[in-house]
């Protein structure tokens, strides 16, 4: 029987987290919960989280969340407790500074599975509330402008504090040599572009942490 516990009390704020050097207490690096969309292996999207977490400025470090283990969102599972995969992702959302989104488009919008996480983290408490973020994708014609766009929408309710440029949208059926096999990023060009989001990204965090 799978077991199930039950949710702890959150706050919105990410907790201070502090390390000691050499003897000196100073602020750790700023944690980045990268949420992935897609839940193929393979997929262009989830090689951008990994090209993401290659090219963070230093003091800041990127820890993707596992979203493939979670069930689709029945309230009824609050009444006797919520399954450890909801409580872990929601413990990771919490312990977040920023967020960071891959965002595959499925029939002009948000995937499932991407949306049935923000679902279960929304819950109250929303645990999303008062976090910046920013997001990228690869995709058809539009590089999923649209499901960003949609995002965006819901991210008015969320409470979550959205970036707004650079933007990362790749149309990988029209861009030649932008991934392997694999879906690992290959390009110059884009690595650059998502160097520069994630700088773009540590200093509006640090501007909405003041």
């Amino acid at each position: 029987m799978k077991q199930l516990r039950q949710l702890r009390s959150y706050t919105s704020s990410a907790p201070k987290r502090f390390a000691r050097v050499n003897g000196i207490v100073c602020r750790a690096d700023l944690r980045v919960i990268a949420i992935p969309g897609a839940l193929r292996k393979a997929s262009t999207n989830n090689g951008l989280l990994r090209a993401a977490a290659q090219v963070v400025p230093d003091g800041m470090h990127v820890v993707q969340a596992d979203i493939s283990q979670l069930p689709l969102y029945n309230d009824d599972l609050w009444a006797s407790g919520i399954p450890d995969s909801v409580a872990t992702f929601r413990e990771q959302i919490e312990s977040a500074d920023a967020l960071l989104f891959s965002v595959p488009e499925y029939n002009y919008s948000l995937p499932g599975p991407m949306k049935n996480a923000i679902d279960w983290a929304s819950k109250n408490p929303n645990v999303f509330a008062g976090k910046p973020a920013t997001m990228l994708g690869s995709g058809g014609g539009s590089g999923t402008a649209t499901a960003q766009l949609h995002l965006r929408q819901a991210a008015v309710w969320l409470d979550i504090h959205f970036l707004n440029k650079p933007s990362i949208q790749i149309k990988r059926f029209v861009e030649q040599d932008v991934f392997d096999d694999e879906g690992n990023l290959i390009s110059d060009k884009w690595r650059e572009r998502i160097r520069e989001q994630m700088q773009a990204l540590r200093q509006w965090t640090e501007q909405l942490q003041k």
